[in-house]
């Protein structure tokens, strides 16, 4: 007859799903809120994190045998490794990687209307020249994604280095004299965040493309 789990042996299988249960629940009533912008591409499902939780819960106050606590390892693994990459969606697709693809974009259709000699003068004509459809997996409240933005700050002396009102903007500052500088905002490759400039991977400080009046290459 199997012998129940004590209570350090239910401590030791309970706590990883205890804590990521409680985890999920957190970020699904933050996303809910909308407080911050967050990378988040699955629906959060409340529900099952909220079963699970009762599961872990009936574990802990009832007399359980080991050997089941040992089997629902391999579920808590399908869970690991089938729901939440699904669910939260993968880091390595942070829509901050795809703001910054969206700004090389910008840099090199800035230098060919350079090179051509057809850069437009006007604010307006600069905006529908670097516009870009590229829509990005921000999430606030409801909204679920949302398209890079070009904005033009004309007759600047440096880079814009105010962060915007949301993340997937890209700032191109214009100097009367000829330089351009490029600068983007989103979210610091985090989670859950405030809109923020975006870092240089080398550098501590924001990430600044600089096109002087004669740039033709990189």
């Amino acid at each position: 007859m199997d012998q129940p789990a004590s209570s350090a042996q239910k401590l030791l299988w309970l706590s990883l799903p205890t804590a990521a249960g409680a985890w999920q629940l957190f970020e699904a009533l933050r996303l809910a809120r909308g407080e911050l912008w967050a990378h988040y591409l699955g629906e959060p499902a409340p529900t099952f994190w909220a079963l699970v939780l009762a599961i872990v819960a009936a574990a802990a106050l009832r007399p359980v045998p080991v050997r089941w606590l040992r089997a629902g390892l391999f579920v808590w693994l399908a869970v690991l490794y089938g729901v939440l990459p699904t669910q939260g969606g993968s880091m390595a697709a942070h829509p901050d990687y795809f703001l910054e693809e969206a700004v090389d974009r910008t840099r090199e259709t800035i230098v060919a209307a350079r090179a051509a000699g057809g850069l437009p003068l006007h604010v307006v004509d600069i905006k529908k020249l670097l516009n870009i459809e590229a829509p990005l997996h921000y999430r606030r409240g409801t909204t679920r994604s949302i398209g890079a933005e070009i904005r033009v700050h004309d007759g600047a002396s440096g880079p814009h280095l105010s962060p915007g009102d949301r993340p997937g903007l890209i700032h191109v500052a214009r100097s009367p004299k000829g330089p351009i500088w490029i600068t983007a905002t989103g979210l610091d490759f985090a989670r859950f965040a405030v809109p923020t400039l975006l870092r240089d991977r080398y550098d501590k400080g924001p990430l600044v493309i600089e096109l002087s009046p004669k740039a033709d290459a990189p």
